[in-house]
């Protein structure tokens, strides 16, 4: 890629200009040129330039506009721009630095300036491509090494509970569908996958003779397995990353009556997040039962919590998600 000509767009209403631009720069860069902002942003439809040279003041759609619009559209934001000018004008420079150019070349055009401004652009240019791509490749690892991270704790967990094997993971993609459906940000439904995965993370806290216990829970049994929720938060809150992991952990056993535990949150006031899980969660535990229930009593029984263990919103979601899974 190092090796590859930069492609220049030069955008200028005087041809005169345009040639001389395309003379100093042709040794050394690919050139292209049109004479109006109009054109330049067609340009941008056909090909991807490495740098802008982009005239202020032209008819129609001045440099400056041109400069905005760029900014406003991703494929073209990051583009360098270097505007030409006559103007000997220090708010019109300060306009364009605002707005985001990289430099001036000031007109009539020094052919060794040009050159010398546009060299340190593209080389600017690259450089903050490569460190965009080092830290992208650092960011994947780092949330590879996180998520595996994740898996281990999960089946650490798992392992006390045999009940509880496969759990997790089955939550997780559930209370992502959930909010796919429900047409939640991309980076938010991660962070629901994640909570998918870690909302029983509090149970690492209650004893093996608790969990794995035969029969019906006493009164005290069932206050100690039902604090595993307010650990479950407490141990989550440190993630500042992922800001809503703790409330699905928390709350994902809170009812949409305000009949739950542990606070008794009735409604909206219970977090979104906690909401979704509350669903896949008991979805995955009535589908995993020993009960084998079909798809029409799977959905019956969805049905039966509406407005009262679930929101009613996600209930509507949840049935369109029974009624397309495959058997």
């Amino acid at each position: 890629m190092e090796s590859m000509k930069a492609r220049i767009l030069v955008v200028d209403d005087v041809l005169a200009n345009r040639k001389l631009a395309g003379k100093i720069l042709a040794g050394e860069y690919e050139v292209d040129s049109v004479k109006s902002g109009e054109e330049a942003l067609d340009f941008f439809t056909r090909k991807i330039p490495d740098l802008v040279l982009l005239d202020i003041h032209m008819e129609g759609i001045d440099g400056f506009e041109v400069l905005e619009r760029m900014k406003a559209v991703p494929e073209t934001a990051q583009i360098p721009v270097i505007f030409l000018t006559a103007d000997d004008d220090h708010e019109v420079e300060t306009q364009g630095f605002r707005m985001g150019a990289m430099d001036f070349i000031t007109k009539p055009f020094i052919a060794t300036v040009m050159l010398q401004r546009v060299r340190r652009t593209v080389e600017l240019s690259r450089l903050r491509k490569h460190l965009r791509a080092e830290v992208a490749e650092q960011t994947q690892q780092i949330q590879q090494i996180s998520l595996q991270l994740i898996h281990v704790l999960v089946n650490t967990i798992e392992a006390r509970d045999k009940s509880m094997k496969g759990h997790a993971s089955r939550v997780a993609d559930y209370a992502w569908m959930i909010a796919q459906r429900l047409g939640t940000p991309a980076e938010q439904r991660e962070g629901i996958y994640y909570t998918g995965l870690l909302h029983n993370i509090g149970r690492i806290a209650i004893p093996d003779e608790l969990l794995n216990k035969k029969g019906k829970l006493n009164g005290v049994d069932r206050e100690v397995l039902e604090q595993s929720t307010v650990i479950g938060g407490e141990i989550l809150k440190s993630v500042t990353e992922l800001p809503h992991l703790w409330e699905g952990a928390k709350y994902h056993h809170e009812k949409y009556d305000g009949t739950g535990y542990p606070d008794g949150l009735k409604g909206e006031a219970i977090p979104k997040t906690a909401r979704i899980i509350a669903m896949a969660c008991s979805y995955d535990s009535l589908k995993s039962g020993d009960e084998n229930l079909s798809k029409e009593q799977l959905k019956a029984a969805v049905e039966a919590e509406r407005g009262k263990r679930f929101d009613p919103e996600i209930v509507d979601v949840m049935l369109q998600l029974i009624d397309e899974e495959k058997d």
